[in-house]
């Protein structure tokens, strides 16, 4: 493990968007306990979210031309040449980040993956494994590349640092989309953001209710934006839906002005959790055992309590499954949790 002396360190995490927004919470852990400072190698997608952390040096984005075998092998040298003198930290844990691993002149870290905790949970259900994988997040595994024993969870919650212009940006963004500001440029009534895209179907709460949230959010007297990037927009009439229409810093921008987020497992989940904002997650096919749960207390994790899950790592539907978890959840259901979370909805506890 490192020493208190400054050190810079090379971190690999190439995707996908959760995962590399994951990894401020422990970059920061590391950088006050040591004053470590990171060169950090990710794809061109995901380096936004990693713009203005204090504990970032570089960012070096890995071009699409590198990402083939020989392009990566290319990469990798150019790389280790580069940065001959420094330690890597390998928080991906791929077939490309070994063979990075391998090629690195200077002393290399990785990270407890729990790969086969994961694989045999995933196949028999077994408590032994179960128990192995609830003692850590996997905010709390990165930070463990480098120490043993990590804080709690709540002390590796990741942060995205934005700008005043962001900031101002997204204010411009809100008024444009029709959502009244107060002087002080905040929203008049609680304004709940909505992300209704999931990467696998199996992870996508269903269409209506959605729609019926909408609704049941206007009924009580409060506003909402959509969120997210997809090839189709939930309400494409609508001004307030923003699908496709902000990249990652304006997305973060928008949500710090929002009451609260509602989504699934998903990457502006963690965007939620790194600007602070109170969120509800809704898990289906996924699991509290893969490492993904938010931990802040302002946030509340809707499942359906069937005993097939987790279906796959990542949500992918298993063929034989006949009952879509994610259709036991229901908008009444997540109205309530939204009560719960946040003081500034002033709902009724019950939802009929």
């Amino acid at each position: 493990m490192p020493g208190k002396e400054h050190n810079v360190f090379v971190v690999v995490r190439l995707g996908s968007l959760g995962d590399v927004v994951l990894t401020t919470g422990a970059l920061q852990a590391w950088h006050v306990r040591t004053g470590a400072e990171f060169i950090f190698v990710t794809k061109q997608a995901f380096a936004p979210a990693l713009e203005n952390h204090p504990a970032i040096k570089e960012i070096i984005t890995v071009p699409d031309k590198y990402l083939t075998t020989t392009g990566w092998l290319n990469f990798c040298r150019l790389l280790a040449r580069r940065f001959k003198g420094l330690q890597l930290i390998d928080l991906h844990c791929s077939l490309r980040s070994r063979i990075l691993r391998i090629m690195w002149p200077c002393r290399t870290y990785t990270y407890p993956k729990l790969a086969l905790h994961r694989r045999m949970f995933g196949l028999t259900g077994m408590d032994l494994f179960r128990r192995g994988l609830l003692k850590s997040n996997i905010p709390q595994r990165y930070f463990r590349a480098l120490y043993p024993g990590p804080p709690a969870r709540y002390t590796l919650e990741p942060r995205v640092y934005l700008s005043t212009n962001e900031k101002t940006g997204a204010k411009k963004t809100l008024e444009q989309a029709g959502i009244c500001l107060s002087s002080r440029h905040v929203p008049v009534k609680p304004l709940v953001a909505l992300h209704p895209y999931a990467t696998h179907r199996a992870k996508a709460w269903p269409t209506d209710n959605w729609l019926a949230l909408a609704t049941l959010l206007e009924n009580r007297g409060m506003d909402w934006i959509i969120i997210g990037r997809e090839n189709y927009s939930l309400l494409p009439d609508s001004s307030r839906d923003l699908t496709s229409r902000t990249d990652i810093r304006q997305t973060c921008a928008l949500l710090e002005h929002c009451t609260a987020l509602v989504t699934g497992d998903s990457g502006p989940m963690h965007l939620a959790r790194a600007v602070q904002i109170p969120l509800v997650a809704m898990f289906g096919p996924t699991t509290r055992e893969w490492g993904f749960f938010p931990a802040a207390k302002n946030s509340l994790v809707l499942e359906a309590k069937l005993p097939c899950r987790p279906c796959s790592l990542h949500g992918r539907l298993r063929k034989i499954c006949t009952a879509p978890c994610m259709h036991h959840i229901t908008p009444g259901q997540v109205l309530e949790a939204l009560n719960k979370i946040s003081g500034r909805l002033d709902m009724p506890s019950s939802t009929p």
